[in-house]
């Protein structure tokens, strides 16, 4: 007899954790590199993504699911299983997408119903942002109101929250420390973080690491790019660049996950000039092989990395 979604979702969250979330790579190998899909954007088809990031090296997709992305949240009941099919067909996984839910709605309980049918394991949640202007703590406790609703319909659907920190003027996480605290009072289960060095760095220069430290029992996913600091004037500044050529120490980074027994799936991102790719665009100013060679080589560059 066929099995209703809802049917679906309950033997998946029954089913337990070992089966809702079983490893991306088996024991001892490195963990699944994906790419952030917002850097091909300009390919609308989603056979033609699969299989571009499938040709790049990538081993899945970490699709934009959200306002401007690739799959638009009020067309995600037939957009999304089209695509998570088409980039399956392409030999690839989806288990991790970028949203913009930061709260328990009747959107949110549907894309990640939705998602999470077709495989999905994790979800980037929308920012939380602070009102300078405002008293800090009354917001840092409204938002662990929000976290609380989503990690009860997270369970309800057997999917998994990260929040990203993100460096800024009132990025909430940005601290990372304030990431901390609103995480300890929710389940470890089922919201947790995406660790972005790149943002830790740039928050937090040298004391980024025990922040790393604090928060990596909650990780789900990492992201991965690199930067260049630079002076503007008297202003310390930093530009984006490709994996490798800038202020992350990747190999030694790396070593400290394994260190903290942290090994999840990497979203793959490219923020530096990339003829518009690198911020989401529909049309390029450059060529698409000069997007692509730029994303391959990231990836080998990272794939070394977790090799080493």
């Amino acid at each position: 007899m066929p099995v209703s979604r809802r049917q679906f979702l309950q033997l998946t969250v029954a089913s337990g954790v070992a089966t809702a979330f079983r490893p991306i790579a088996g024991p001892g190998a490195a963990p699944s590199v994906c790419l952030f899909s917002k850097h091909l954007q300009w390919i609308p088809e989603y056979s033609q993504l699969g299989t571009t990031a499938a040709e790049l090296g990538f081993d899945g997709l970490d699709l934009t699911v959200r306002n401007n992305g690739h799959v638009l949240p009020e067309r995600v009941t037939t957009d999304l299983p089209k695509a998570i099919k088409a980039i399956q067909a392409a030999g690839l996984r989806v288990p991790m997408m970028a949203t913009d839910i930061n709260r328990a709605d009747a959107t949110a309980e549907r894309v990640l119903s939705i998602a999470r049918e077709h495989g999905v394991q994790h979800y980037r949640m929308g920012y939380y942002r602070y009102d300078l202007n405002r008293p800090i703590q009354p917001q840092l406790d409204e938002f662990r109101r929000h976290l609380s609703g989503l990690a009860t319909l997270n369970e309800r659907i057997g999917i998994r929250a990260s929040y990203q920190n993100h460096s800024g003027k009132g990025y909430v996480g940005g601290p990372v420390w304030d990431l901390a605290w609103l995480l300890d009072s929710v389940s470890p289960q089922w919201v947790g973080s995406q660790y972005d060095v790149f943002h830790a760095m740039i928050e937090g220069h040298s004391s980024w690491e025990a922040g790393l430290r604090m928060l990596a029992p909650r990780f789900f996913t990492i992201n991965a790019k690199d930067f260049r600091w630079e002076m503007k004037g008297r202003t310390t500044d930093h530009q984006s660049c490709p994996l490798g050529e800038g202020a992350v120490n990747w190999p030694a980074y790396f070593k400290m996950l394994s260190q903290l027994n942290v090994a999840v799936p990497i979203s793959l991102h490219a923020e530096y000039a990339l003829g518009g790719a690198e911020n989401g665009a529909r049309q390029l100013s450059v060529s698409p092989d000069v997007v692509k060679a730029a994303l391959k080589r990231d990836v080998e560059q990272l794939k070394g990395y977790l090799k080493a």
